[in-house]
């Protein structure tokens, strides 16, 4: 029998015999690789339960990882609240136990945002405050945080009731009329319009609305980059730029930073010629900071986007659980009528008296999270005693927020829409120490909660004085995890004019 040394000095060596050889051991080469991987990360993980996992594929020979939220629903059932998942080639340890999600979320030195967690974002967010880590995150968190505290937000209250008034009085009333009265609408569009305006005027004192149609698509690209963003996250794909969904997030961020790009440049000049001096916004910060044109990029691209989508779908997504619960609805209006009457401009002190729309407002967030997922990479090992268990270095850790505003063990009847479980005199799980982080949690914190809440109270007192929203027959949401909570069909009511 001949060696195998003879066999390969026998082999044929014309360019084609070799490149063939090439291929060969870069295919070997290729599996051995990913074997490795699939064999160190089960090792990693096996103190820890989950689905049966096999190379390359991981759990993904299923089709219920298609559909990503709803499949570690299902695991949260079978295994508890800390779980393994394998999308593909990687393993994530998946956390609901509230004790150590408070320590992955504030253990910033232990935890922080791994490398593939930073790819996907990185193709829209580059390194702004989203991507960012150690010290230039704590860096351009300080520069910003000043624009999103509570007495800067108030400064813009008016400016939220004038867009809510306008967007109100054109992009409902005016087809409602034409209607008859009563109509189906897409009320995401509606936010995401109205999201758009006040966000780029609080932050780069723009607006596009004078071009409609502009406006429109540009709201329709974000929309379709958290679609993208979702999908690669949820499958764990590379961002290669044969995915169809890795195009449509690289053409919403060169559409939209051509569009920002204009405001950033005629800022400049402003600023340069001395007539700018008392305009003091996140755009004439980034300006002043003297960063570089990539940062300037990167930190438009994250404003814009995070803020707009955060706002859009709280909104959204409030009106359609007030479409299903018309009780809930009328003592909305109602509170709203009784502490505000039909005064147009709505205040903050107006929105701390609305309790009961603060209730709502919270519950939303709790069935709806805007944010869904956090996740984190332990860069050394992590006893968490109070738990009772130990996180290994290396591993990929993902804090599903949505299933912990759903856990039947911190909530009564979780899946039961229930605002008054957020009455102040009554609540007793509706705080982190519980398990509640309607927006994140530790230092990482979403930095626009306060505008967005201020914006979306507002939003309701306007709305609600106006129009009513019931259900549409046939309409189901289908949502989407990535970003921010999304839908891939819009969320439709149906609107009546009262």
């Amino acid at each position: 029998m001949p060696s195998v040394v003879s066999l390969v000095v026998g082999m044929p060596t014309t360019p084609l015999y070799l490149f063939a050889y090439f291929c060969a051991a870069l295919w070997l080469a290729t599996v051995a690789y990913f074997m490795h991987l699939f064999v160190t990360r089960m090792w990693m993980l096996r103190k820890f339960r989950g689905p049966l996992a096999i190379p390359f594929l991981g759990n993904c020979y299923s089709f219920e990882t298609l559909s990503f939220m709803k499949f570690l629903a299902q695991l949260r059932k079978t295994y508890g609240k800390i779980f393994t998942v394998f999308p593909f080639a990687k393993a994530y340890l998946v956390i609901c136990d509230p004790v150590v999600v408070r320590r992955v979320l504030s253990d910033t030195r232990s935890f922080t945002k791994g490398a593939d967690y930073k790819e996907i974002f990185a193709l829209v967010f580059g390194e702004g405050l989203v991507t960012s880590t150690g010290e230039k995150h704590t860096k351009d968190r300080a520069i910003f945080s000043k624009y999103f505290m509570k007495a800067n937000v108030n400064k813009y209250v008016g400016i939220i009731n004038s867009h809510a008034k306008e967007a109100l009085a054109g992009k409902i009333m005016t087809p409602l009329v034409a209607k008859g009265g009563s109509m189906d609408f897409n009320i995401e569009t509606f936010f995401a319009t109205l999201a758009l305006r006040v966000f780029l005027q609080f932050s780069m004192n723009t607006t596009f609305k004078d071009d409609p149609k502009n406006e429109e698509e540009l709201c329709h690209l974000v929309s379709q980059g958290s679609w993208a963003t979702a999908r690669m996250m949820s499958l764990n794909l590379p961002m290669w730029s044969i995915f169809p969904t890795t195009r449509i997030i690289t053409q919403v961020k060169e559409r939209m930073w051509t569009e920002c790009d204009k405001a950033i440049k005629r800022r400049r000049a402003e600023l340069a010629a001395g007539t700018a001096e008392d305009v003091d916004d996140c755009l004439s910060a980034i300006i002043r900071e003297n960063m570089s044109e990539k940062d300037v990029m990167d930190h438009v691209m994250t404003l814009v986007c995070a803020g707009h989508d955060t706002t859009t779908y709280l909104s959204a997504f409030m009106v359609l659980l007030l479409a299903q619960h018309s009780d809930v609805q009328d003592r909305v209006r109602a509170e709203i009528l009784e502490k505000v009457g039909d005064r147009q401009e709505i205040t903050m002190e107006d929105l701390g008296e609305l309790k009961f729309l603060q209730q709502v407002m919270q519950e939303t967030l709790r069935l709806y999270a805007v944010i869904p997922f956090v996740a984190r990479v332990a860069t050394e090992e992590v006893t968490v005693k109070e738990a009772g268990i130990v996180i290994p270095k290396g591993a990929d850790v993902v804090v599903p927020l949505y299933l912990l505003n759903r856990d039947p063990s911190i909530w009564e009847n979780p899946s039961v829409f229930d605002p008054d479980r957020f009455d102040e005199k009554t609540s007793t799980c509706t705080s982190a120490q519980r398990g509640f982080f309607p927006f994140g949690y530790g230092s990482r914190t979403c930095i626009g909660t306060t505008l967005a809440q201020t914006e979306n109270g507002i939003f309701m007192c306007h709305l609600l004085r106006k129009v009513s929203f019931a259900v549409l027959p046939g309409y189901k949401p289908l949502i989407f995890g990535g970003i921010s909570l999304t839908t891939s069909n819009g969320v439709h009511v149906i609107v009546k004019n009262l």
